[in-house]
């Protein structure tokens, strides 16, 4: 039981990358974008991915979270 736990958990941290890779693509291709790092999540609780972009010379952090869905 434990083991598909880390699975589904793992699973959620990489589609949180895939999804910050396909963004920093966009930046990239349509803002001439530079990045200058990447930050690493081991942690199953925050889901997060993070990026540091520059973009006409100023610098930026972007972090993308998973939310929990709503279960109304």
């Amino acid at each position: 039981m434990e083991n598909n736990k880390e699975k589904r958990m793992q699973e959620k941290i990489d589609d949180s990358y895939e999804l910050m890779l396909a963004i920093e693509k966009f930046l990239i291709d349509k803002l001439n974008a530079t990045i200058d790092g990447h930050g690493t999540t081991t942690d199953y609780k925050d889901n997060e991915a993070d990026c540091d972009v520059r973009v006409d010379g100023k610098r930026y952090n972007i972090t993308i979270s998973e939310k929990e869905e709503d279960n109304d």
